[in-house]
């Protein structure tokens, strides 16, 4: 007897969809861009603050948007750099 939990799980996913997770291949897209390229980070970061918005269900102030930028650009790239800000009260 299976789990009602696991039922309502399993129901999440459409029919055939573990046929996608069977195959041994995976074809990555020839318009995709580089992961190293500086185009590749800035689609990132654009995809993060829409994720970003979408969950918190505002937007950012404008003067707020280059900072969390910033932040973002600098956990993808690891780049280890001490971030700082002035903000007035």
């Amino acid at each position: 007897m299976n789990n009602p939990e696991e039922e309502e799980f399993d129901s999440l996913y459409a029919p055939g969809a573990e046929a996608i997770y069977e195959d041994e291949e995976y074809h990555v897209p020839e318009d995709e861009l580089d992961e190293l390229s500086k185009e590749f980070v800035i689609q990132l970061i654009d995809k993060i603050m829409m994720f970003m918005e979408a969950l918190v269900g505002y937007e950012l102030h404008p003067y707020q948007k280059p900072l969390a930028r910033r932040i973002i650009e600098s956990v993808i790239i690891n780049d280890g750099e001490e971030i700082t800000a002035l903000a007035a009260r």
